[in-house]
């Protein structure tokens, strides 16, 4: 028997069987790790449609403001923190912070964020690999549909 991927968000990823039934998913709280328990025997073939065969609409843009608000207070705090340079710091710690403060500078000249684009997922996911986002966190700012009150020009 074949499992298709049906679908991810930031919370859940659902398979379907061959047949078109869906069979099971793995949720948790966000920021929390997932669960391997509702996932397809690794004994079975799994299967992923190519990327490019998925379609998806494209994320309308949000204001910076909105942007920022998708972080918490403690996330915000904690990029704003890790990008002050310490000349105490190692140098790799001090160009780390630098090109912090260098995508904190492109989004502040930023005249609206394209949640879908390249070097913006990168950044977001950047955080999260760097402990300043929990795990998680980037895909749900990210992925999460922008609201009414969040799009640029709206």
């Amino acid at each position: 028997m074949t499992w298709i991927l049906a679908r991810v968000t930031a919370t859940e990823v659902v398979w379907s069987r061959d047949d078109g039934v869906e069979v099971g998913f793995a949720k948790q709280g966000l920021g929390e790790p997932w669960s391997d328990e509702k996932s397809p025997p690794p004994d079975i073939d799994v299967y992923a449609p190519p990327r490019e065969s998925v379609t998806q609409p494209a994320m309308r843009p949000i204001t910076k403001f909105a942007f920022r608000m998708r972080f918490t207070p403690q996330e915000r705090a904690a990029v704003e923190f890790a990008a002050v340079d310490n000349p105490a710091a190692t140098t790799q710690q001090r160009q780390l912070a630098a090109g912090l403060r260098a995508q904190l500078r492109d989004f502040e000249l930023a005249e609206q964020i394209q949640l879908d684009h390249p070097e913006l997922m990168g950044a977001v996911r950047g955080l999260e690999t760097y402990g300043l986002l929990a795990r998680g966190r980037a895909n749900e700012v990210l992925l999460t549909p922008p609201r009414e009150d969040e799009v640029a020009g709206a």
